[in-house]
């Protein structure tokens, strides 16, 4: 044992007397922190997308508003975790925690290990408020206030002209230009792109193909039948999945 560490030992040494191993003792936290940060201001510089939703159905709107919101509450709590590890206070060798700090641990602990259920007890109870109620007395005396992220994904009204019970096709032709950027839509007095089109048939729930009817997805014409999902910029998932898992969740 003691001739293994002895070798290990010189071994170490030698190592240490190297560029590389300095190099990489430095490069590594660095490039971890770098990941942190820039993946954080990527996720704020992200523009908003304005999507128009034309539900012909009427059951499916409420599941999709849902979602959105819920999609923003992640990036809340998201933005407030990292936030809560920057600025908390550090309570080594302090007395035991009161109960509120007991409970951001256990947020902090959930957001760790599963982040759906963390966000679902961050909804259940009271959201952003709570949990700057519950940090307040364990942040630094110089911590900035909290700033949460813009919404991503605002939801626009239909042209005025535009008669959302035509035919699904006849709609995505007249948005076309729209999805292009050859014309905008108006959002609060301003002129916004549109970045994507859901677009829920009147027949939506006769139209859910099942793994043995794969042929329904299109009619006799070619038309394709179901939820329709335009988008100006389809490597941007995060909205599609979102509606996807909410109209999925509410077709079961």
């Amino acid at each position: 044992m003691r001739v293994t560490l002895l070798i290990a030992w010189r071994e170490f040494m030698e190592n240490v007397k190297t560029k590389g191993f300095w190099i990489g003792v430095l490069l590594v936290p660095i490039v971890f922190f770098l990941i942190f940060h820039i993946s954080s201001r990527l996720a704020t510089a992200t523009p908003t997308r304005y999507f128009m939703l034309i539900d012909q159905s009427g059951e499916y709107g409420g599941a999709v508003a849902t979602a959105i919101s819920r999609e923003h509450q992640r990036q809340v709590m998201q933005e407030f975790m990292r936030y809560l590890q920057a600025n908390r206070v550090d309570m080594g060798g302090a007395p035991p925690p009161q109960a509120p700090a007991n409970q951001l641990d256990q947020l902090m602990d959930d957001f760790g290990n599963d982040e759906v259920s963390a966000l679902d007890d961050w909804l259940s109870n009271g959201g952003l408020d709570m949990a700057l109620q519950m940090a307040r007395p364990y942040l630094r005396e110089d911590a900035p206030p909290f700033t949460p992220p813009r919404r991503q994904f605002i939801a626009i009204d239909p042209p005025v002209d535009l008669d959302t019970s035509a035919p699904p096709q006849t709609i995505v032709e007249y948005m076309r230009p729209y999805l292009n950027g050859e014309r905008r839509l108006q959002h609060d007095g301003t002129a916004v792109p549109l970045f994507a089109l859901i677009l829920v048939p009147a027949n939506v729930a006769g139209d859910v193909v099942r793994p043995d009817s794969l042929e329904r997805l299109m009619l006799s014409d070619g038309t394709p039948t179901g939820v329709q999902y335009w988008a100006a910029n389809l490597t941007d998932t995060r909205l599609s999945n979102a509606i996807q898992g909410s109209l999925n969740n509410t077709i079961r």
